[in-house]
C-alpha cells in the first residue's frame, strides 16, 4: 500500500524545492507544488521507501515520464536518444 506520509515528509526535508532544479515552484502565489516521483515506478516495484523517491517539480517530474531516463543512483538522469518515447 502506498504510504503518501513518506513523500509528504520528505517534501518538508527539501522544503518543497525540486531536487533537480532547486526551484520553489508556486512561491509567488503562496503555493507549495512539488511532487514525489517513485524511481523504480510503484506500479512496477511496489517500492514506496524514501530511498526510491525523489521529490520534483511538475516539470521535471513530466520530463523523466516523458523519457523514462536511466537513473544511475548517484541522484542523475541519464538522458539518451534511445529514451525518446514515439507518439
Amino acid at each position: 500500500k502506498l504510504n503518501r506520509k513518506i513523500g509528504d515528509n520528505l517534501k518538508l526535508l527539501y522544503e518543497y524545492r525540486c531536487q533537480i532544479c532547486g526551484e520553489l515552484i508556486g512561491e509567488k502565489h503562496n503555493a507549495r507544488v512539488v511532487e514525489a516521483h517513485h524511481i523504480e515506478y510503484f506500479s512496477e516495484s511496489f517500492n514506496n521507501n524514501a530511498d526510491n523517491l525523489l521529490i520534483l517539480c511538475p516539470n521535471h517530474h513530466r520530463i523523466i515520464h516523458n523519457r523514462n531516463p536511466i537513473f544511475n543512483r548517484k541522484k542523475q538522469y541519464i538522458y539518451t536518444q534511445m529514451d525518446i518515447k514515439k507518439v
